[in-house]
């Protein structure tokens, strides 16, 4: 186990095995244990480990970019809407024109 690529040379011991009943829960636990237990990839020695700071700065600049984008669509939209709308009260003016004449 100690040559696999993913086992950093620190020592790191893997979990033991969860021993599994029958049940449901313990079937679950048994199918989510890898997923749960923490990556020997991600350790801070094999390099590919990201740290809280960086990590919390990338979310907050997502949720800008995100938001950037949002505000650029919805202005898009209402600015299409209020096209129509103006075009709509151009027309319904003309038509009240010519029904006078």
């Amino acid at each position: 186990m100690a040559d696999h690529p993913l086992v950093p040379l620190s020592g790191y011991t893997p979990p033991a095995p969860v021993k599994v009943s029958t049940t449901t829960a313990a079937a679950t636990t048994r199918k989510l244990g890898p997923l749960l237990t923490p990556s020997p990839a991600l350790s801070p020695e094999s390099g590919a480990y990201i740290p809280v700071v960086p990590r919390i700065i990338g979310l907050v600049v997502l949720l800008l970019v995100f938001t950037r984008i949002m505000w650029v669509v919805l202005i898009s939209i209402r600015l299409y809407i209020g096209f129509w709308m103006d075009r709509e009260e151009e027309f319904r003016a003309m038509e009240r024109r010519i029904k006078k004449d």
